[in-house]
């Protein structure tokens, strides 16, 4: 049996954001939900740099794991990953294959935030 889902249509808001973050303090998202968008978004930073990479790089999941010599779904698993989740050998390799062959990774002492810079 086919199982049946309405679309929902998105709220035609007619606004541009800067961040999906802004988005939702216009909307009028709850203190609660923003802190936990934050504490998630902070799980994620070296990831989120990696997937720009692979962007501005031209480069789908597809070609980038074919680079690797990994699958889609090997790349698609990384991608979804929290940043403790990552090796630095993945790190280095994902980046590398991106186009980026000088990797380094910045802790700040103060609030321990990875910051991962390539050339």
């Amino acid at each position: 049996m086919k199982k049946h889902t309405k679309n929902i249509p998105a709220l035609p808001t007619g606004k541009n954001y800067a961040s999906v973050r802004e988005m939702m303090v216009q909307l009028g998202t709850s203190k609660e939900v923003l802190t936990r968008f934050d504490a998630l978004k902070k799980e994620r930073l070296i990831v989120d740099r990696l997937i720009s990479m692979r962007s501005k790089a031209g480069l789908t999941q597809q070609a980038l794991a074919a680079k690797m010599q990994l699958t889609q779904g090997a790349i698609s698993k990384l991608e979804s990953s929290r940043d403790a989740d990552l090796t630095v050998k993945e790190i280095v390799a994902y980046a590398n294959a991106a186009g980026h062959h000088h990797v380094s990774i910045v802790l700040d002492k103060e609030e321990i935030e990875p910051e991962l810079a390539c050339a």
